[in-house]
């Protein structure tokens, strides 16, 4: 489960943002149940990722970013 922010979702196409590396690294997800806030993550995540859950709207695969 993450937050709902945290995706970016374009049409059919849901997305997310790992941190890993000290860089953003743009993930397709594929989604399931939701909760309130949070959202079932069937496909794109494993547990222990970091996922952005803010500013996404100035992210882009491999863009540098402060945790």
């Amino acid at each position: 489960m993450i937050p709902v922010a945290a995706v970016r979702t374009e049409g059919d196409t849901n997305r997310v943002f790992i941190i890993k590396d000290g860089a953003a690294h743009e993930q397709l997800v594929q989604l399931g149940l939701l909760e309130n806030d949070m959202i079932q993550v069937k496909n794109g995540v494993v547990e222990g990722d970091m996922v952005a859950t803010s500013n996404l709207d100035k992210l882009n695969d491999g863009v540098f970013v402060r945790q």
